[in-house]
């Protein structure tokens, strides 16, 4: 009948069968887990579609997994973070602030993706039941597990001191030079996850972070700097050389 070849002829969408616990363990956290630490490790890689994931988040929300999706997210970001703080840890000094630098950068970066894969979790989980903010947590627990370390502490507290921007990177016991690039680097990280590090160098600091430090004046701010540079910087004198000053002829006086 008409009836019947019409009813061939319609295409009937399949119900997708709804996310279990056990379908969530097996296959949408580690989807979403292998992008996650792709984000985490690569987070200027543009390949990765954060609508694909969102929706899968949407559905493991809407399954009744929100919690243990959000304890899962914790839990493996925090995993990456102790992974980050030991590897940061082993390096040799000279190459300590710049990685160091580069990690702060990529992680805000990372974050920023973060939220916008779990944006539905946040709204119906972190923010309602949790009354927090995403991006505040993931900077929280940046803090805990590497920037607040005793460890790294300690590092920054020895090398931040005779940190100063140079042209060509050089390293010493006494002195560290960065790229003007890398320090505005650590400097607004480091200032952003941690204030407190600005007392361990605040000429440094004020370089790269406005009204650090109250207005004192141009001449006062000279005389500072010079002042500063003069107990930082080697003479450029070679030893035993007199540095003699140029005597110039005043002319027009007899």
């Amino acid at each position: 009948s008409n009836l019947s070849m019409t009813m061939k002829q319609m295409r009937v969408p399949k119900r997708k069968i709804g996310i279990t616990d056990a379908s969530y363990r097996q296959v949408e956290w580690p989807q979403l887990l292998s992008v996650l630490l792709n984000v985490l490790t690569n987070p200027t890689n543009s390949q990765i579609s954060t609508d694909n994931l969102y929706n899968v988040v949407y559905r493991i929300c809407t399954a009744g997994l929100m919690v243990k999706c959000y304890e899962d997210l914790r839990q493996s970001v925090a995993s990456y973070l102790d992974r980050m703080h030991d590897s940061l840890i082993a390096l040799p000094a000279a190459n300590f602030l710049p990685t160091l630098a580069e990690s702060m950068t990529n992680y805000k970066l990372a974050s920023q993706k973060i939220c916008v894969i779990f944006q539905y979790l946040e709204r119906q989980y972190v923010t309602k039941q949790l009354k927090i903010n995403l991006m505040e947590q993931l900077e929280k627990d940046f803090q805990t597990h590497v920037i607040k370390s005793s460890v790294i502490h300690t590092k920054l507290k020895e090398l931040l001191p005779i940190t100063l921007p140079g042209i060509v990177p050089y390293f010493n016991n006494r002195e560290i030079r960065l790229t003007p690039s890398i320090v505005q680097q650590l400097v607004v990280g480091l200032y952003h996850f941690e204030p407190e590090y600005a007392t361990y160098n605040t000429y440094l600091f004020s370089l790269y972070i406005p009204r650090l430090t109250p207005d004192k004046g141009l001449e006062n701010e000279r005389t500072y700097t010079q002042e500063y540079l003069k107990q930082h910087l080697q003479s450029t004198t070679p030893k035993g050389q007199i540095n003699k000053k140029r005597k110039y002829r005043q002319w027009g006086r007899s």
